[in-house]
């Protein structure tokens, strides 16, 4: 991950066309701050985060009424790249399980920070080292674990508390398609949602969305199926939350490479990649000065010690140049008196 290689993104899209990329709503958000202003950029995070396609149009129109350049910017990256909504409209999208950032590999690129100094050998060691480190860790902390990860028991305990209320209808013959009645508040009011629990999916889109079943697809599970939550966690919440599949990712270890110390005969050269290097020890910071993420910190204004008001100093105060004439006239008054 780069935010930094432009040519990465069209690369990706040619190398790997058949994976889903989606990018960065924190980076996205940032770039409208910087181009189009600060009012406009806190319509992204409802933009990437509704699950209603009536709710994503309406933003949508109030975002090119009020701008429209913004509007053809968060247009022209595509749905699929960074909307919840998108899975609605396209049901063969893969889940993006929640996630919205990329505060992953930036984990990742901290953690290996310390592996990138010294020789190209070196910084290959460092990196293993820390792999397996992070993997062994991994390993201890799943192991006799069952079931669903924690952090998923709590939002699917939610969800299930809330479809308490809801009420449940076959929508067909064929058993696959249900239709959900949500009460709204405490008014009468109720929304209307439509549930294949065959497909895992459902038109509020949180379920395919997430890998755990929303709101509605619990209130079928819950009332059509009289299931317990337990049974949900077993049979309804995605594989990639259970701690078997997490014990299956971090399974293999990483095997030591021989050193090139034990091979007094071999040397081994770095690559020469031809081209001159700047002076001084390589930087393990990007420069966020050059980047369009970076925002400059708001500097104070400059107050006169003199008048005591912003947008000058003591040098260029008007009042300073008052003073320098009454003294020069009171001066001057002074000499022609001791003459006289």
């Amino acid at each position: 991950m780069s935010d930094r290689g432009k040519g990465l993104i069209t690369a990706l899209r040619n190398v790997f066309p058949d994976n889903h990329n989606c990018y960065c709503v924190v980076h996205i958000r940032r770039n409208v701050e910087t181009d189009f202003g600060k009012k406009i950029a806190t319509m992204v995070t409802p933009l990437s985060t509704t699950s209603s396609l009536p709710e994503k149009r309406a933003l949508l129109t109030e975002l090119e009424r009020k701008s429209p350049d913004a509007y053809k910017y968060l247009t022209d990256i595509g749905a699929k790249r960074w909307m919840d909504s998108a899975w609605l409209e396209d049901e063969k999208l893969p889940p993006r399980y929640g996630f919205r950032n990329s505060n992953i590999a930036e984990s990742a690129n901290n953690m290996l920070n310390d592996a990138r100094n010294g020789n190209w050998l070196d910084s290959i060691d460092g990196i293993l080292i820390k792999m397996s480190l992070r993997i062994t860790k991994s390993q201890s902390e799943n192991e006799g674990k069952d079931g669903v990860v924690d952090d998923i028991v709590g939002l699917a305990t939610k969800r299930w508390e809330k479809c308490v209320g809801c009420r449940v209808y076959a929508s067909g013959k064929d058993g696959e398609t249900y239709s959900v009645y949500q009460k709204l508040g405490e008014e009468s009011e109720e929304a209307l949602l439509k549930v294949r629990p065959v497909d895992c999916v459902c038109d509020c889109g949180k379920w395919q969305a997430t890998g755990v079943p929303c709101v509605h697809g619990m209130a079928y599970f819950r009332h059509q199926m009289k299931w317990r939550l337990e049974d949900v966690f077993d049979q309804a919440v995605d594989e990639y939350h259970k701690y078997r599949t997490q014990r299956e990712l971090y399974r293999r270890n990483f095997v030591p490479v021989w050193r090139h110390l034990l091979q007094p005969d071999m040397m081994t050269l770095p690559p020469d990649v031809g081209a001159r290097r700047m002076p001084g020890r390589p930087k393990t910071v990007r420069l966020r000065k050059n980047s369009r993420y970076a925002h400059e910190p708001e500097k104070s204004p400059t107050i006169c010690s003199r008048c005591h008001q912003p947008g000058h100093n003591v040098r260029t105060c008007e009042r300073r140049e008052a003073v320098k004439k009454r003294n020069a006239g009171n001066g001057a008054a002074t000499f022609s008196h001791s003459v006289l």
